[in-house]
């Protein structure tokens, strides 16, 4: 069962409330390192809905930027996977780090990742580094 604080992180997140995120982030500084289903931090959730404001608020306060999910995936590859297109969560995690050959579990990087997905140019985003 995953704690409710980190649900309602998460609702932030979801709801691009990043005031909201950060004054219950500050009160509960512990969930920096907690994890939700499949392993996602809240790096990973914010990666997903391509929150960069929250990304920032996330590595000021010491989140892991290479974090893992249960399958290997790390923040980056979450980025990736979603951006739609949009780089700008992949540029900000590119230049704070973010590892681009880092390989899940079944051997796949996020610039593999990238190379995979045909309808956007994801890897322009991955090669800025």
């Amino acid at each position: 069962m995953t704690d409710p604080i980190f649900e309602k992180l998460v609702s932030c997140i979801v709801n691009n409330d990043p005031q909201g995120f950060s004054d219950l982030l500050t009160k509960s500084p512990f969930q920096i390192k907690a994890k939700g289903k499949q392993g996602w931090t809240l790096f990973h959730y914010a990666a997903e809905y391509q929150n960069v404001k929250i990304g920032k608020d996330l590595l000021s306060k010491g989140a892991d930027i290479n974090a893992k999910d249960n399958f290997g995936n790390n923040v980056l590859w979450r980025a990736t996977f979603s951006s739609k297109g949009k780089g700008e969560f992949i540029q900000f995690l590119i230049e704070n780090g973010a590892e681009k050959l880092s390989e899940n579990n079944r051997g796949i990087s996020p610039l593999d990742l990238a190379d995979t997905i045909d309808n956007y140019n994801v890897k322009q985003y991955l090669n800025h580094s």
